[in-house]
């Protein structure tokens, strides 16, 4: 499945932003930011940047698991 993300930087200084991905395993260690691992995004958005971002998770193709699975992206900013 894949998404994409709109993240408006409405402050006055630019941001620093990295991901945190909570939950099953099937979202701690599938889930892709801008086609990278969610652990290994950061990116820099300048005061006024919009930028849309891809999100996606990529399911082994040799997944076992079942049933309903829950997970969470928490995005954390820091001022530079």
């Amino acid at each position: 499945a894949e998404r994409t993300l709109s993240i408006t930087n409405v402050g006055q200084t630019a941001i620093y932003l990295e991901g945190l991905v909570a939950g099953d395993n099937l979202f701690t260690a599938n889930l892709y930011l801008e086609n990278r691992n969610w652990e290994n995004y950061q990116g820099v958005f300048e005061r006024g940047a919009v930028r849309n971002l891809s999100l996606s998770l990529r399911v082994p193709a040799n997944y076992q698991g079942s049933g309903a699975k829950q997970g969470n992206l928490v995005f954390w900013a820091v001022a530079r």
